[in-house]
């Protein structure tokens, strides 16, 4: 039964990311980021758990509002298929002010 979650892959197959690096959703404000996979991470700076978008050529730190959205792809068969085969886009990322002294990275998905 449990075994079956070992297959789950949720990045695209083949992607060397041996030479990847980190950035954050707020360095791709005003482009278009097209996702190949997504995967998850927990802070050990307190922050709970971190989403991480995977594209051909690094990784992006995502807000912490967006890991239900990207967990919600995960479980959906149809569409972590549809999102390692490149078929969503990341698009509108810009800064929003949240009134808590604290803007945040906002963004739509969209079909590629």
């Amino acid at each position: 039964m449990f075994a079956e979650i070992n297959k789950q892959s949720t990045v695209k197959e083949g992607l060397n990311t041996e030479d990847f690096e980190f950035h954050k959703l707020s360095e791709f404000i005003g482009k278009t980021v097209k996702p190949v996979g997504v995967f998850f991470t927990q802070s050990s700076k307190g922050y709970g758990k971190q989403a991480v978008v995977v594209t051909d050529t690094c990784f992006i730190n995502v807000p912490n509002w967006s890991v239900p959205l990207f967990e919600s792809i995960v479980a959906d068969p149809e569409k972590i298929t549809a999102f390692k085969d490149g078929k969503c886009l990341i698009t509108n990322i810009a800064k929003k002010d949240t009134g808590k002294g604290n803007p945040t990275t906002t963004f739509e998905l969209a079909d590629a």
